[in-house]
């Protein structure tokens, strides 16, 4: 019967998006983690002034998330992944474009809130597909998690590789990319069928 649902659910678009929606956003804490401190400490930021910037984005995102948790229950997982999508989006490019370290603090705050705002509802979308599969909720939990630990460990490599070949910016734009294309792929999915306010 696992082996069986797992089947199922790798071959359910649905479900790889729900991992992806877990892999995108640790990717693109992995690249803020990496470049926004340097460039704050370049601008003469202490070490503690950073954990506290990264600290108060923290609280930030655990703030926000019963209010997301309710709305993907109340409009549905495609459109709180559409504005997070759109806000990722929005967020990065300015990233690429800012070199004042205070609006960098305050895009460290909006990056907590639009990258984080893609885990409830990718985490709701995987667990929610996985027992449409009718795979166990456990391994859901472990495959989920091993798609965030892949993103935790793309992001910061290729970020940093990506900065010291092509820039800064580079890492952020690619980031504001893939969040398009994500965008693009989630109207997609719901032409093929569904509601389009649920996935």
């Amino acid at each position: 019967m696992t082996a069986d649902g797992l089947k199922r659910a790798l071959r359910d678009v649905r479900f790889l998006g729900g991992l992806w929606l877990n892999t995108l956003p640790a990717t693109l804490f992995g690249i803020l983690v990496v470049l926004a401190p340097l460039a704050l400490d370049s601008a003469g930021w202490s070490t503690l002034g950073i954990a506290a910037v990264f600290f108060a984005a923290g609280l930030i995102e655990v703030a926000i998330n019963p209010f997301l948790g309710r709305a993907t229950d109340r409009l549905g997982r495609l459109l709180p992944i559409r504005f997070a999508l759109a806000g990722s989006i929005a967020v990065a490019i300015v990233l690429a474009a800012s070199s004042e370290p205070l609006l960098i603090a305050i895009l460290i705050g909006a990056a907590g809130i639009s990258f984080g705002s893609l885990y409830t509802p990718g985490m709701a979308l995987t667990s929610h597909r996985a027992e449409a599969a009718g795979l166990a909720q456990g391994l859901g939990f472990g495959i989920m998690n091993t798609a965030w630990a892949v993103g935790a460990l793309i992001g910061p490599s290729l970020g940093g590789a990506l900065a010291e070949s092509q820039g800064d910016p580079a890492p952020y734009l690619l980031g504001a990319c893939l969040c398009a294309l994500t965008l693009v792929a989630t109207y997609r999915v719901a032409a093929k069928g569904g509601s389009p306010h649920a996935a």
